[in-house]
C-alpha cells in the first residue's frame, strides 16, 4: 500500500493534509471534536462559539453533554484555523 502512496503524488498529498489535520486529536473524543465542529463551522458557516455551542446542544444529548465546554470548543476552531491557513 505505501509503494502505491509514494508512486500517487495526489493520494500521498490527501493522506498527508488529514495526518497534519488530525495530528494531537487521535483519541476517540478528540476525533469526535474535531470532526463534530468541524461539520457545524462548515454547515452554518460560522466560527462563533455560541452558534457553535447550540449546534452541539441541537444535534444530541450525547453531544451536548461531551462538547458544549467552550474550552474544547475553542481548542478544535484554533486547529481548524490553522489548517486553513496552511491550506
Amino acid at each position: 500500500m505505501l509503494e502505491y502512496l509514494y508512486k500517487n503524488k495526489e493520494c500521498l498529498l490527501i493522506v498527508e493534509k488529514t495526518k497534519n489535520f488530525l495530528r494531537g486529536f487521535y483519541s476517540s473524543f478528540g476525533l469526535e471534536l474535531l470532526s463534530t465542529v468541524d461539520y457545524i463551522t462548515q454547515k452554518n458557516n460560522t466560527n462563533d462559539i455560541i452558534k457553535i455551542t447550540e449546534g452541539l446542544k441541537n444535534w444530541s444529548n450525547r453531544k451536548k453533554t461531551l462538547f458544549t465546554n467552550s474550552k474544547f470548543i475553542t481548542i478544535a476552531l484554533k486547529r481548524i484555523e490553522q489548517i486553513n491557513k496552511e491550506y
